[in-house]
């Protein structure tokens, strides 16, 4: 008797094609903060440190420790702590208590010094494309990175913390909230004296799972999340652990844009692994199985997605924005809500273009521009305390536009000096007075909606009919 194809040989059928992913747009909405990052341990050190797998090196420092004190064979070895939990009869919160003291711990053995980070996500997270970042891992590697790349403006939040320290503001999670501060998230805890749990064994995994499936769960963070994209390196979990986490994050979702692919790079090789990659694939994810590579297509991708995005929204006319290259991302945004609610916005990169003919590209945006935007962030805030007066949107734009203001006092060709401040940016302190516009009421992000500003923009721009809806 023939055998009835069923729903599931399609359904493998499927599963089994390379799954496409749009490059060029795919790496244009992580320029333009769509996306959050998920690390884990796999891809975080150089390959001369545990493989580059910091869970690992962990582990491999921690029993060269035991062995050197006695407790354990010269000859043994394992591949996790919780085979090192069953090998030698530690409990969970034991094993716990090792890692502690060698990171943590008065005679502390292990150092997470960002020199052994990988190079090449190091250079990802310089891009400053994710504010927010979620890590699986106990360790403080990333999080050295990251006060190194944010400063103090980094906020690292943690499950097992509690009020302000565990969940993002309400506020934070609306669509209409652009600026996000810089967020490093500890989902399965974090190494620490203080008694706190983090996850070391399965057991360990369990309970932190159920604990984000509780009433214990971060919901702004995780509502905040579920706006975006998501992309996961180098989570190396069994199958049904990364389900679960899988799940929490993302459940159903992607409300906002259905064409924004997530993305999942880690080590498929296992048997598990294998199952898992099925099951991403099934959920219409993109996968890879190294994560390393994957990044580094990000990167090669990035300047010609940047440049693209800067022809795209350069017209001449009504904004002009001006910005430091370091905050693409979160200026993207705000652009990106600017062209939503009608205006002509010139937005460029002068990172990668120079010369005379860029030059008067400029210098016309600004001659014909109604609004002009000085973007203040905290690179614009070490820039003013440096006195690096050379950089191109100082020297250049800030200056035509101060040309601008001085020449022109008629209503029909005002020029509206409009500073827009993100977090990390005070316009009460005193570096401030270095700004030249400093007399310019500064909107500040941090404790005004952007449909305010926007508001304010349509007030200027309605009565000299250069907004157009």
């Amino acid at each position: 008797m023939p055998r009835l194809s069923k729903p599931t040989d399609k359904l493998k059928e499927r599963i089994a094609e390379d799954l496409p992913l749009s490059w060029g747009d795919f790496v244009s909405d992580i320029v333009k903060g769509k996306y959050v990052l998920l690390v884990g341990s796999e891809v975080l050190l150089q390959q001369q440190f545990g493989e580059g797998d910091s869970t690992k090196d962990i582990l491999d420092s921690i029993v060269v420790d035991l062995k050197d004190a006695g407790l354990l064979g010269r000859d043994f070895a394992c591949n996790s702590f919780t085979e090192l939990a069953r090998k030698t009869g530690r409990t969970d919160a034991g094993i716990r208590d090792l890692i502690v003291r060698a990171m943590d711990g008065q005679e502390r053995t292990y150092d997470c010094s960002s020199d052994a980070v990988s190079v090449e996500l190091k250079k990802l997270l310089r891009t400053k494309f994710f504010r927010v970042v979620l890590t699986t891992t106990f360790d403080r590697y990333l999080e050295n990175v990251m006060r190194e790349i944010w400063g103090s403006d980094l906020r690292v939040m943690n499950i097992y913390d509690e009020g302000g320290s565990f969940d993002l503001d309400k506020k934070e999670q609306s669509s209409d909230e652009f600026d996000i501060r810089p967020t490093l998230y500890y989902i399965c805890g974090r190494v620490n004296s203080k008694g706190k749990k983090f996850v070391a064994t399965e057991n360990d995994a369990i309970e932190v799972v159920s604990r984000w499936f509780s009433e214990k769960a971060p919901v702004n963070l995780l509502n905040n999340i579920r706006l975006k994209g998501l992309i996961s390196l180098g989570c190396k979990f069994d199958d049904w652990l990364f389900r679960f986490i899988w799940y929490v994050l993302r459940k159903d979702i992607n409300p906002i844009d259905s064409s924004r692919k997530d993305a999942v790079a880690v080590s498929f090789s296992s048997e598990s692994g294998k199952k898992l990659n099925e099951y991403l694939r099934s959920k219409n994810v993109y996968t890879e199985s190294n994560p390393r590579a994957f990044i580094q297509k990000i990167l090669d991708n990035k300047d010609q997605c940047i440049k693209n995005i800067a022809e795209t929204n350069s017209h001449l006319g009504g904004v002009f924005v001006s910005y430091p290259h370091e905050d693409m991302p979160i200026v993207s945004s705000i652009v990106e809500r600017m062209k939503e609610e009608g205006f002509d916005v010139w937005f460029d990169s002068a990172k990668l273009e120079s010369g005379d003919s860029y030059n008067a590209r400029i210098s016309e945006a600004i001659a014909k521009c109604k609004i002009f935007i000085p973007i203040l962030s905290p690179q614009v805030k070490s820039d003013l305390i440096d006195g690096h007066s050379d950089r191109y949107y100082i020297a250049t734009e800030w200056a035509l536009a101060q040309q601008r203001a001085r020449i022109i006092d008629n209503d029909a060709r005002k020029i509206h000096i409009m500073p827009l401040a993100i977090s990390g940016y005070n316009e009460r302190a005193s570096y401030h007075s270095a700004f030249p516009f400093s007399d310019e009421t500064v909107t500040n992000l941090m404790n005004i909606p952007m449909s305010r500003f926007v508001e304010k923009m349509k007030r200027i721009t309605l009565g000299s009919g250069h907004y157009d809806k």
